[in-house]
């Protein structure tokens, strides 16, 4: 690969901050979930448009720049690993953690939804043994195939794979010379944004198809569009044109994805949404997130420039804070609505407790060998520094 590339060698700080900040944003997006969707796991929570135009934000953003990182961080491995070898540690970090999370994590969250929505009254380890592995969970049984929150990790496995394809594709001669020319034009003022056109289209496919490739309970986004921003994360990483393009752009970007946010929450907020044209609803869907995308990476490449320890230490607990997140909000947001306090006390008492629980279970994970494993973090012994991880 010897056209417009990059050095491979250095690793992107304000890539993993980035990713440290959005992690963030998944775990604040989770906690709002409950008081912004009725029956999010538990029967007869009391919404309010507050926390739903606020998990709307999140939304937008949150899934589509994780995809756009991992595609970036999957390109950067295989340009210093063989495929073989890049298959074989994300299955470790990647599998054996969503292995081990739809056969320990995920009963204990889909036995609490079915048991307050009265499907199973029964104890859990009677609901454990006895109906956790009939059927499919989301498809009329219990089993968490997709392994609740940890669909992601299944996810990124499979497109590590259909990376190792593109790459290939990508480092040929004909598709250099594509890449070439699709990047003089969108080096053109303004053209990077024709990118939010496959977004806008795979959108409307999965509101056409919303039962099964359409199926938003991965993150607000059916798996099309997942797809095409793990390729814009392949595309930015393999051509170096694209950093001073998305710095050009993203002051810009910040103001159309501010127009746009305020736009969609409002449609969503309002319940318009249910009564205004799909394809209205999946242009400013597409515009958004994307303007999104590019103000953050544009602006986090902008004034990022160096790691440090604290940053070392949260890019390493990324992963088991994420695993370990969502069984925690859980948790404790089945104890504290229960208590039938002011929504907003509610909201205030879960967060700082759960993230109080959650940090102690991410530093004893660290600690412990076989849980560092089945977390998918590096053995200690065995680390060693690498361009992406």
């Amino acid at each position: 690969m010897n056209y417009s590339t990059r050095n491979m060698t250095a690793r992107r700080y304000d890539l993993d901050w980035l990713r440290v900040f959005a992690i963030g944003g998944v775990f604040v997006f989770h906690s709002t979930c409950f008081f912004a969707v009725n029956n999010f796991y538990f029967a007869n929570t009391t919404t309010d448009v507050v926390f739903l135009v606020l998990a709307t934000f999140f939304l937008l953003w949150i899934m589509p720049v994780l995809f756009v990182i991992s595609g970036m961080v999957t390109t950067y491995l295989l340009t210093s690993l063989k495929p073989g070898e890049v298959v074989r540690q994300r299955f470790f970090r990647l599998i054996v953690p969503y292995i081990f999370g739809i056969l320990v994590i995920a009963p204990f969250l889909v036995y609490l939804n079915e048991k307050t929505m009265g499907v199973f009254p029964g104890s859990f380890p009677e609901f454990y043994l006895f109906q956790y592995f009939h059927g499919v969970y989301g498809f009329g049984g219990s089993f968490a195939l997709f392994g609740m929150h940890l669909w992601y990790l299944l996810y990124l496995f499979i497109f590590t794979i259909l990376a190792i394809v593109i790459a290939r594709l990508f480092w040929t001669r004909t598709s250099r010379r594509i890449t070439e020319h699709s990047v003089q034009v969108l080096e053109l003022p303004g053209a990077i944004f024709l990118l939010c056109i496959p977004i806008i289209l795979t959108s409307f496919i999965s509101y056409l198809e919303p039962e099964f490739i359409g199926r938003t309970s991965t993150g607000g986004w059916g798996i099309v569009p997942l797809v095409i921003f793990f390729f814009y994360g392949i595309l930015f990483a393999v051509d170096k044109r694209f950093d001073p393009i998305l710095q050009r752009h993203w002051k810009t970007a910040g103001v159309v994805a501010a127009v746009f946010i305020v736009l969609y929450a409002w449609t969503i907020g309002t319940g318009l949404n249910n009564t205004v044209n799909p394809w209205v609803m999946c242009v400013i869907l597409g515009i958004a997130s994307f303007s999104i995308i590019v103000f953050l990476f544009g602006l986090f490449h902008t004034i990022v420039h160096h790691g440090s320890k604290l940053l070392a230490r949260m890019n390493e607990a990324v992963l088991p804070f994420y695993i370990i997140h969502f069984p925690v909000l859980v948790f404790v947001a089945y104890y504290v609505i229960s208590l039938q306090l002011n929504i907003f006390l509610e909201y205030l008492l879960i967060v700082p407790i759960s993230l109080v629980i959650i940090l102690g279970l991410c530093a004893l994970v660290s600690r412990v060998s076989v849980l560092r494993w089945l977390f998918g973090m590096k053995s200690k012994k065995k680390e060693r520094p690498e361009p992406q991880s």
